[in-house]
This record gives structure tokens, sequence and C-alpha cells, in this order.
């Protein structure tokens, strides 16, 4: 269970205002994929400070951000199909 959820397709707040705003020891995200780059940056920052971040992101396995971001610090990737 989670704390609390950052879900840009359902509330009136701004992308950015979400990935400024304080996250949760545990948090579930919807990111907005305009900008995964920031989106999976701002999960690795959690979890350097000992927060869970779970996040749905399109499997864009081919781009900067799911290698640098995802790949080398994710401790799970799961594919759902």
């Amino acid at each position: 269970e989670f704390e609390g959820e950052i879900n840009t397709k359902s509330t009136g707040a701004s992308a950015r205002e979400l990935l400024g705003c304080e996250w949760f020891r545990s948090t579930f995200v919807v990111p907005d994929y305009s900008n995964m780059k920031a989106w999976t940056k701002r999960a690795v920052e959690e979890s350097r400070l000992g927060h869970t971040t779970v996040m749905i992101v399109p499997a864009r396995t081919n781009t900067e951000w799911f290698h640098e971001q995802v790949l080398e610090h994710a401790s799970d990737v799961l594919f759902i199909r």
C-alpha cells in the first residue's frame, strides 16, 4: 500500500507542480509521459532518500532516460502486456 499517489492524468495540478511537490515515503506515480527524463530523475532522487516510488511508464527501452535512470537504478522492472 502506498502513502500517496501522484497522477498527472487525474489532477488539476501541472506536471511541473507535481514534480516539485513533496512526495511520500511510498508513492505511486503516473507521470507526464512527455517528460520522462525529469520524472525518472525525481524517482531516483526519492530513492536516495530511502523512499519507494512505483511508476507506470511507457516501455521506451531505446531512450536515454530508460537506460540512465530506470535500468541503472530501479530495483525491479516489469513489462505488462
